[in-house]
């Protein structure tokens, strides 16, 4: 953004970007006017004193579904992404399975994929790694950012971890996979809006 020629922005970032734009409001929190995300990180689990809405009680018990049946590529993609990013560059079909499987799993499709994105779009998404190559680049970042390839470090973890400083609004969906309350949130950011 610098680069680019601007002072001060807005930043917005859900999935990777959650952790991107943390990070930015971190590092240059005099750059940012503002963050939202739909995926905030860092936020305090909650325990047994914490005060849960029927929705909120809904939401943990998906992130924890998710948290146990729904994350094992993040292992995976973290620990051996080389032997599974041949694997899916050699087989379209392996590919094509593989993000299926994860458009089932995190769209609100109601146990029908096409409720949610149409086979144009899911297959437009599979080529765009299929004839670039690059699946494996996209394994790559969990097994760098979460510190487990050898020679990096946790200090990405260590910056998300921190509170920023800059105006910050969150939404959560019902569908999302990942759970936070507003609440909980205050201690990751300077929340002024929680949705």
């Amino acid at each position: 953004m610098q680069e680019l020629g601007y002072a001060t922005y807005l930043v917005h970032g859900g999935d990777w970007g959650g952790f991107i734009v943390k990070s930015m409001s971190v590092l240059f929190p005099e750059r940012i006017a503002g963050l939202h995300t739909t995926f905030p990180v860092a936020c305090a689990p909650p325990d047994e004193t914490t005060a849960l809405t029927p929705l909120q009680k809904w939401h943990l018990a998906v992130s924890t579904d998710y948290g146990t049946h729904g994350s094992g590529y993040v292992e995976i993609h973290s620990t051996k992404p080389q032997t599974l990013a041949y694997a899916l560059t050699d087989s379209p079909v392996g590919l094509l399975g593989w993000i299926v499987e994860k458009f089932q799993d995190w769209t609100d499709c109601d146990g029908f994929l096409e409720n949610a994105v149409t086979r144009d779009e899911v297959l437009t998404d599979v080529m765009l790694y299929w004839v670039s190559g690059n699946v494996g680049a996209s394994m790559r970042l969990y097994f760098e950012t979460l510190a487990r390839m050898p020679g990096t470090s946790s200090e990405t973890l260590e910056l998300v971890g921190q509170k920023n400083k800059v105006p910050s609004a969150i939404a959560m969906f019902p569908h999302e996979l990942l759970f936070g309350t507003e609440e909980l949130c205050k201690g990751a950011y300077d929340l002024r809006r929680f949705t």
